[in-house]
């Protein structure tokens, strides 16, 4: 499926997508970082090191961190990393599963400051979404955790991963959105990396894009008015970015601590897209001393994702 870029970055600044742990309590047949319950953290960086990479976010150009995982929320000390974002110049997103979602973490999340919660569902019902989380129970427990972050003041959005097997429950899921009070759903579909590799029953084959792109359509000239609609492919493509931000507007931590440019590059090619470790120096340093290699990525001249486009020549 033709797609232009799913992030949302600053025009003037950077956007750190930041994958603060691999661990997760869920094993999402869909996941790109093939993470799950079972999910080494050996390697992960110490709270002291993720402290110090968040203390350096703005002097790192970075105005805005969207945190995700694994699930965040299961990390150790992912809250006291939290407090120590600059809120006054770095607005800070997280993207959770939404099954730790208690009054007392949505509570410690209201009083850190975050600008946004991003809660990921799959379809609209228990059915597609348990399916493919392989956990019974998860689409009441997160959707009763979006109800409660809503009611609390949270700035609440949802990313829905789009399947050829749900289609059917995007407007059961629409709709409940927009009785809870929900700010806006932002679609995707299902790239071939991680773990649905080998689910490729999740991805769309060229014969069903026509009924998805339909079924959006549809969907928001019903419910425009109350719910913000977003997602990046398509004719009706909204607020994406056109060509690459990959360069001064995006960079990506993984859960080791590398830093690169984009993580969905980065998951294709980590050697090539390496620009180095929290762990062994200072964001900014990293920052500082490598923009001057992301040029392969500036001199890519295209309106759609390069990723399925075209192989880049290795980050030397």
């Amino acid at each position: 499926m033709e797609e232009l870029c799913r992030f949302r970055p600053p025009q003037l600044s950077r956007q750190l997508t930041w994958e603060i742990t691999r661990f997760c309590n869920l094993l999402c047949d869909h996941c790109c970082t093939m993470s799950g319950p079972d999910a080494a953290r050996s390697h992960e960086p110490t709270t002291e090191a993720l402290i110090l990479a968040a203390g350096d976010l703005a002097a790192s150009g970075i105005t805005k961190v969207q945190f995700s995982g694994g699930e965040p929320l299961l990390r150790d000390g992912f809250l006291e990393v939290l407090d120590t974002v600059d809120t006054d110049v770095v607005s800070v997103h997280l993207a959770s599963n939404g099954y730790s979602l208690t009054d007392r973490v949505i509570e410690r999340l209201v009083t850190a400051g975050l600008h946004k919660l991003s809660v990921s569902v799959d379809g609209g019902t228990a059915e597609h979404h348990d399916l493919i989380r392989r956990k019974s129970g998860a689409f009441d427990r997160t959707m009763d955790g979006v109800s409660r972050s809503v009611s609390a003041g949270l700035c609440v959005g949802i990313s829905a991963t789009v399947t050829p097997g749900n289609i059917s429950s995007l407007e059961a899921l629409v709709n409940r959105l927009a009785e809870i009070g929900v700010a806006d759903v932002s679609f995707h579909s299902v790239v071939a990396v991680g773990r649905a590799v080998h689910h490729p029953d999740l991805l769309f084959a060229a014969d069903r894009e026509r009924e998805l792109e339909d079924e959006l359509r549809r969907l928001h000239e019903i419910y425009g008015q109350d719910v913000v609609f977003d997602h990046s492919f398509g004719g009706d493509a909204s607020r994406s970015t056109s060509g690459c931000p990959a360069q001064d507007r995006l960079l990506h931590i993984d859960p080791s601590g590398d830093v690169s440019p984009c993580s969905w590059l980065y998951k294709l090619d980590p050697v090539s897209f390496t620009l180095g470790n929290i762990t062994a120096e200072p964001l900014r340093e990293i920052v500082d001393r490598h923009c001057e290699r992301l040029e392969d990525l500036r001199s890519q001249e295209t309106e759609r994702c390069i990723i399925p486009l075209a192989t880049l020549a290795p980050i030397s």
